[in-house]
């Protein structure tokens, strides 16, 4: 996990109930975009009870049809019977 720098992120009390305020620092921020111009932060709650940004590295496994989990499913998950 990687904690990014140049995020703010603080929770604010008003009338409706709380709201997560969160500031980026576009220079930090730009430097962490993956492949597709995205950056993906995941905002947590510490123990303490602040809140904080980590980077969302996960990227998806391959889609591959030609692995052993893909072939042990039927193709079609509720067959008819004829």
């Amino acid at each position: 996990m990687e904690f990014v720098k140049g995020v703010r992120v603080r929770q604010v009390k008003t009338p409706y109930g709380f709201i997560i305020k969160v500031g980026l620092k576009i220079d930090e921020i730009s430097k962490l975009t993956n492949s597709q111009g995205y950056v993906n932060l995941d905002i947590k709650k510490s123990q303490k009870g602040n809140f904080y940004a980590s980077l969302d590295e996960y990227v998806p496994p391959k889609k591959d049809d030609n692995n052993d989990y893909n072939k042990s499913f039927p193709t079609d998950p509720f067959p008819t019977g004829e």
